[in-house]
C-alpha cells in the first residue's frame, strides 16, 4: 500500500494498534541508534518475562508487550530467526522496519526471504536517497494479512473504502501521488542491479580498508546486505570526518544521538550508560560515500585518504 508518509512503520503501528492491541502496549524497537542487531537476542530476552496468564511483560516499564519492530539498519537484515521464535513463544506481532533495506535478503531454514516479508507487516521508505527512492517523500506498507490490507487501504484515503463511502473518521490523506509512483515503478526494474553495484562498491571498500584501524561492516553467510549506507567505526571519528572534509570528501553520521538520549524519550528515565553499546556506536560511526554510481576510482580515493589520515 503506497502512502505519502516518510514514516510508514509508525503509520503501520498505528493501524495495528488501533485494531488489535491496546494503545498502552509496549513495542520493543530494536534501533537505539545502532543496536544494529549485534546483541538483539540477549537484549530482548533480558527485557521481557511472562506474567501469570502468559502475557509478555517488558521488564523495565512493566507494561505488556504487543510486538517487536526489528530495524534492518543500513540495509543489513536483522537476525530474524530468534526474533520469530520469540514472537511465536510470546504471541507477539512483528512489524519490520525495512525503510533502508529494499531488496535485502535473509536466509532462514535454507530459504532466502526478502526484508519486509517475514513480519505481519513491514514499512518501506521512498525518501529520495533510499535504494529505491522517489523524487520526494513517500513510502509503502506491505502485509499478507487480508483484513489488515483492507483496513490500510481505507485508512490511507480519509477512511474511505470507496468513493464517498467512509468506514472510519480516523483516516488520513496519505496517498502516494501518481508521479512518484511512476518514478518508483521505473526504478524498481533496476533495483536489483543497483543493489548488486552497491555490494561491489562495498566489497571494494572492504578490500581497500581492511588493514586500517577501522571497524568495517560485517556480512554473515545468511544475509545479503544492500548497503544503503557504508558505515565504519573509528576511534577518533570526529578527527577522521574533519580531515576527509578538508579533502573534499563528504561523509555522514547515521546516527549521532542514541534514541534513549533524545529529549523525546527523556520520560523513560534512561541515563548515560543505560545502553553502552549504542552510545559507543553513536560516538564512533561514520558513513562513507555510497551510491550505485560511484566508480572504483572514487572509492580508491576515499580509501587512500582514510589511509593517509589514520597513518599520521
Amino acid at each position: 500500500m503506497p502512502v505519502y508518509n516518510p514514516t510508514p512503520v509508525n503509520w503501520t503501528k498505528k493501524v495495528i494498534g488501533s485494531s488489535q492491541r491496546s494503545e498502552a502496549d509496549n513495542w520493543a524497537i530494536t534501533d537505539s541508534v545502532s543496536a544494529i542487531c549485534w546483541f538483539l537476542e540477549e537484549f530482548l530476552e533480558a527485557e521481557c518475562y511472562t506474567d501469570n496468564d502468559g502475557s509478555p511483560i517488558h521488564t523495565k516499564s512493566g507494561k505488556r508487550m504487543a510486538g517487536i519492530i526489528p530495524v534492518h539498519l543500513y540495509g543489513l537484515p536483522v537476525d530474524m530467526k530468534p526474533l520469530l521464535s520469540l514472537a511465536e513463544e510470546y504471541n507477539l506481532l512483528i512489524i519490520e522496519d525495512a525503510c533502508q533495506a529494499h531488496g535485502a535478503e535473509y536466509r532462514i531454514d535454507g530459504e532466502w526471504k526478502r526484508a519486509g516479508s517475514m513480519g505481519i507487516t513491514a514499512g518501506f521508505s521512498f525518501y529520495p536517497a533510499k535504494n529505491l527512492g522517489a523524487l520526494g517523500d513517500g513510502g509503502a506498507v506491505v502485509t499478507n494479512d487480508h483484513e489488515l490490507a483492507l483496513k490500510m487501504r481505507w485508512l490511507h484515503d480519509h477512511g474511505s473504502s470507496e468513493k464517498f463511502i467512509h468506514q472510519s473518521a480516523n483516516g488520513w490523506n496519505s496517498r502516494l501521488d501518481a508521479i512518484q509512483a511512476a518514478v518508483l515503478s521505473l526504478k524498481l526494474k533496476v533495483l536489483d542491479e543497483w543493489n548488486a553495484r552497491r555490494r561491489m562498491i562495498a566489497a571494494r571498500y572492504q578490500e581497500m580498508l581492511e588493514e586500517l584501524p577501522l571497524a568495517l561492516p560485517v556480512e554473515y553467510d545468511n544475509v545479503r546486505h544492500v548497503y544503503h549506507l557504508y558505515v565504519v567505526r573509528a576511534e577518533d571519528r570526529d578527527y577522521l570526518q574533519e580531515e576527509l572534509s578538508a579533502r573534499a570528501i563528504q561523509t555522514g553520521l547515521h546516527y549521532p544521538i542514541p534514541l534513549h538520549r533524545q529529549k523525546a524519550y527523556q520520560y523513560l528515565g534512561y541515563t548515560p550508560g543505560s545502553f553502552p553499546n549504542s552510545e559507543k556506536s553513536a560516538s564512533s560511526i561514520l558513513s562513507l560515500p555510497m551510491h550505485p554510481f560511484l566508480t572504483f576510482e572514487q572509492v580508491d580515493r576515499v580509501a587512500a585518504a582514510c589511509s593517509e589520515i589514520l597513518s599520521i
